[in-house]
């Protein structure tokens, strides 16, 4: 798991992801054992198996799930720096 900016590579994997159907991503919004805010944890078909994963985890109350149409659309949201 890796902290991401925006950059032509993460929009690329991001675009990838879409493109093979996923649609959510979850992802670290604050810092934790498993990395520092904006660190990417998975991607996921339907908002239900993203939601799954942060309950299942350890971590939860540090994850969060994404709308990847809406990162691709307008990454400020995300990417705020």
């Amino acid at each position: 798991m890796n902290k991401k900016t925006f950059t032509m590579e993460v929009e690329t994997q991001m675009k990838q992801a879409y493109a093979d159907g996923f649609r959510y991503l979850v992802t670290v919004y604050k810092k934790c054992p498993i990395g520092d805010k904006g660190t990417f944890v998975s991607y996921h078909y339907r908002i239900t198996d993203a939601s799954q994963t942060i309950n299942d985890s350890q971590f939860r109350d540090f994850l969060v799930f994404q709308d990847l149409s809406l990162l691709i659309k307008k990454p400020e949201y995300f990417f705020i720096t």
